[in-house]
């Protein structure tokens, strides 16, 4: 895998040794280290000016398809086609906790600007946030195959949804509602 200088338009760093496809990227929130989760491997963290790998931190019985860094950089949260949400101390570099509450594989992940709470999209069309302070998931849930994108707005108090049948979706963080 390349990292690319769009402003140069030349190679940056090559990353060596990922030996799948990529299926989802995230920078930490200082943009020096890049969470790679793919179909085959572990979640991985990569030194952006070096390109070596720094860590393996675990995978998921089934493809990891969602990677996301928590807004203070500690955490990067991995989601997977085992249904699972994992939660991975970058310090530490090993797992921290589990939400194993989707019905199916996790699609896309993120975190709110506060870092209070974490979306997950999985592929039933079920949307979760848990509220991290209690571990708790809200769920909005749409008769729709597939939630590929989740993003909060820059206020944490709303988040977007986006699905397979061409449709984005707003919900109001915390009342289960469009």
């Amino acid at each position: 895998m390349r990292l690319w200088d769009m402003s140069t338009r030349r190679v940056r760093a090559e990353l060596e040794g990922l030996a799948y496809n990529a299926e989802s990227v995230a920078f930490s929130p200082d943009g020096k280290i890049l969470a790679i989760g793919s179909n085959q491997n572990p979640v991985t963290l990569w030194d952006v000016a070096s390109g070596r790998n720094i860590a393996e931190l675990g995978t998921h019985d089934d493809g990891v398809f969602a990677v996301a860094f928590s807004p203070d950089g500690k955490t990067v949260a991995s989601g997977g086609g085992d249904k699972k949400v994992r939660l991975w101390s970058v310090a530490r570099k090993r797992m921290i906790g589990t939400f194993d509450d989707a019905a199916n594989w996790i699609k896309s992940l993120a975190y709110s600007p506060d870092g209070k709470y974490l979306a997950a999209g999985d592929s039933d069309g079920t949307t979760w946030v848990w509220d991290l302070a209690t571990n708790r998931p809200t769920t909005y849930k749409v008769r729709v195959m597939t939630v590929d994108a989740v993003a909060f707005s820059p206020d944490g108090k709303t988040l977007a949804t986006g699905h397979v049948d061409h449709t984005v979706r707003l919900w109001k963080i915390g009342s289960g509602t469009e």
